[in-house]
């Protein structure tokens, strides 16, 4: 079990040039709980970016339903590494197991793996993961989408 709180000043690098969202200095990482509750923050919009000063900055907007987290300029090699220092930066508990075919993300912010029939499932730049998190590299720029999916033959 990994859980991880605290703010994560090492995965911020400077730079302020966008594209489709993504800051090219850095890796955006977007979570989507298709409607679940998670523990930290239910039915927002919650944005963490990184501050001049090195602390990260929270922004958040009620939605009253669907929650969404996006943590902007994170640094990381692999989709992994990416969800891993965005859950720090945002207080945000990730569980992971590894498998002979890599790891794999069992809980993201106390929304576990099975529940009705869902799963975590990730795209990056809107492409399907068909690779352990470990093993998927990103680049400056990429968009990482983690999402709850649910069974489509359930």
């Amino acid at each position: 079990m990994v859980v991880l709180v605290s703010a994560f000043a090492g995965c911020i690098q400077g730079g302020q040039d966008e594209k489709d969202g993504a800051r090219e200095d850095g890796v955006t990482l977007v979570i989507d709980f298709e409607g679940f509750e998670p523990e930290t923050r239910p039915g927002t919009l919650s944005t963490w970016s990184p501050g001049d000063d090195g602390v990260w900055v929270l922004d958040t907007q009620d939605t009253g339903g669907d929650t969404v987290y996006t943590v902007n300029n994170v640094t990381g090699t692999t989709v992994l590494d990416v969800l891993l220092a965005a859950a720090e930066a945002a207080g945000l508990d990730v569980e992971h197991h590894q498998e002979g075919m890599g790891a794999f993300v069992d809980s993201i912010d106390g929304i576990e793996n099975g529940r009705d029939d869902h799963h975590w499932s990730y795209y990056v730049n809107d492409e399907y993961g068909s690779i352990a998190s470990d093993r998927a590299n990103v680049a400056d720029g990429d968009v990482v989408r983690w999402v709850y999916l649910g069974n489509p033959f359930g």
